[in-house]
This record gives C-alpha cells, sequence and structure tokens, in this order.
C-alpha cells in the first residue's frame, strides 16, 4: 500500500516539526539527523519507484516545473545573501524571520521544498536516456549510487583520513585539492570493484523476485510493479503463495535481443533451475537453450 505508506511517513514528519519528536541519542541526546524526520526522504524514494509511472506525467508538467525553478532562484538569493551585504539589505526582516533557522536536522520544510524542486528541475533536464549519462564520468557516478551505503561509509573513513592529512602534513590548496580527488577516484574504484562481485542465485528460490519491468522506447530502465504484482495476487487467489510453494524467478535485461540472451548466457540460466515452465522474450531465445521445457513468449 504504497500511498497509505507515504500518508503515514508525512504524518509522523508532520508530527515531528510539530511538537519536535525525536530519539534518545548517545551521549547529549542530539542527532544530526533525527531518523524520525529524514525517514521521509527514503519513502519518498521507495514511493517513486512504485508511482513512477504515474508521477512522471505530472513532475514533467510546465505546471510543476515553473514553480520548482521559481523557488530555486529564491533560495539562491537567500544563501547569497548570508555572504553579499548589499543583497542581504535588501531581503525583508519578516522573510528572514520566517525562514531562519533552516533546522537541518529535523529537515526544515524549507529543505524538504528545496530537494523537491531539485528533483522536478533534474527529471526534466536529465531524461533516463540521455546520452550523456553513458560517459565515463557518469558511470562512474552511478556505481556509487548503485552501492551507495558501502561507497557512503567508505567516505566517512577517507573524510577523517584526509582531515588527518590536512592536520598534520599541510592545509594548503594543493593539498585539498589532491585529497579531494584522490578520494572520489578511490570511492569510484572501489564502486567498480562491488559491481563485479558477481551473486550466484540459488537453483530453488523459496522467494518471489520483486521484478518485472515495462520500458517504454524513449525510458530504459523504468520500472513498473504492476503486472507482477497483479500475476502475484493471481497466484495467492489459487493458492500458490511465495515461500510454500515453487515460485517465480524474473530475470531481465536492457533491449532485449537473441544475442543479448547469448552474450550474458540468460540461455543457459533460465535452464539451470529445471523450472516447470519458461516464458521469455523473445522466445526462441528459450527455445534454443531446451527441447524438454515448456516455454511462451510474452511481450513488454
Amino acid at each position: 500500500m504504497p500511498n497509505v505508506t507515504l500518508g503515514a511517513s508525512l504524518a509522523l514528519y508532520a508530527l515531528v516539526q510539530m511538537f519536535g519528536w525525536s530519539m534518545p541519542a548517545w551521549p547529549s541526546g542530539h542527532w544530526a539527523f533525527n531518523p524520525l524526520a529524514w525517514q521521509l526522504l527514503a519513502v519518498l524514494g521507495a514511493w517513486m519507484i512504485i508511482e513512477g509511472e504515474r508521477v512522471r506525467p505530472w513532475l514533467t508538467s510546465r505546471t510543476v516545473l515553473v514553480p520548482a525553478a521559481l523557488y530555486l532562484i529564491f533560495s539562491l538569493v537567500i544563501a547569497l545573501s548570508w555572504r553579499i551585504k548589499p543583497l542581504e539589505a535588501l531581503i525583508p526582516q519578516g522573510l528572514t524571520k520566517l525562514a531562519y533557522p533552516l533546522d537541518k536536522s529535523n529537515l526544515d520544510p524549507l529543505r524538504l521544498l528545496h530537494f523537491l524542486a531539485l528533483a522536478v528541475v533534474a527529471v526534466w533536464f536529465v531524461p533516463p536516456n540521455r546520452q550523456a549519462l553513458t560517459s565515463a564520468v557518469m558511470r562512474g557516478a552511478i556505481l556509487c549510487g548503485k552501492h551507495s551505503l558501502p561507497i557512503f561509509c567508505l567516505g566517512v573513513l577517507l573524510t577523517l583520513a584526509s582531515l588527518l592529512a590536512l592536520l598534520d602534513i599541510s592545509e594548503g590548496l594543493a593539498m585539498q585539492i589532491t585529497l579531494s580527488v584522490g578520494g572520489v577516484l578511490m570511492m569510484i574504484v572501489a564502486a567498480t570493484l562491488l559491481n563485479l562481485v558477481k551473486i550466484t542465485p540459488r537453483l530453488q528460490p523459496t522467494v518471489a523476485l520483486a521484478a518485472g519491468v515495462r520500458v517504454p522506447p524513449a525510458a530504459w530502465g523504468t520500472v513498473g510493479w504492476r503486472p507482477l504484482e497483479a500475476f502475484r495476487r493471481g497466484l495467492r487467489e489459487l493458492g500458490w503463495a511465495g515461500g510454500r510453494n515453487p515460485v517465480i524467478n524474473c530475470w531481465f535485461v536492457d533491449r532485449q535481443s537473441h544475442r543479448v540472451y547469448q552474450v550474458f548466457g540468460l540461455a543457459d540460466g533460465l535452464v539451470r533451475p529445471k523450472a516447470d515452465v519458461i516464458a521469455a522474450s523473445p522466445k526462441p531465445a528459450a527455445r534454443n537453450a531446451t527441447a524438454t521445457i515448456p516455454s511462451a513468449e510474452y511481450g513488454f
């Protein structure tokens, strides 16, 4: 129930803003990022994955883009006023009192709006099929995003090491640039190595995988769970359930073709678990791999 979950997350966020709710923290009791407030960003991300196909046309409309761009310009003026004295004099005192303090720990609503505005502009100007995303620099950034948690942990350690280097060796500009560039390269290398790790699937899975794609020609990678969930619901109505009965194991690759199946070895991988039925697109890929397992063709 993604909409119900998002509603509960928004309600919890609102209660945090109204009553200052938090959780115990050691040793001072202060959270740099109050999890009761910042959970909203994680839930929003999960909700977008599930409901993205419905929401994307609305996000890419001019009705949403114009207010988002205006809010980002407004935020830029406020941020520049911190350093430019003549600009600071132009900001009304009432607006200053309304905006400050911008509470980071509890994810101030103005900060949340800024994040959402950035997301809208990013969706508008960076479509998923943009050619620039395939460049070497962006591939490194994408790999770091795919392994965000271990890369974040590595970044914490690199930050500590860099701080010690600045204190013990030099605080000069050259050292700062060297540490920054070196840290970024180390994170990209770590993400690349993590991406090369092969995880062999179990031959008899006991849990249905949350996989299923509907990929429009102009937006490769868009994930749609609704067809798969409807299929699972039909199986449950017939008495089949994950964990107690044989399960559907879903594999997919982008830009399906006969050669893709052979290059990635998916044809052999489909046969190895000794399935009762194989549904593949295109069908000849499965038919060429086995003559004993019934196969059917389906399309996106």
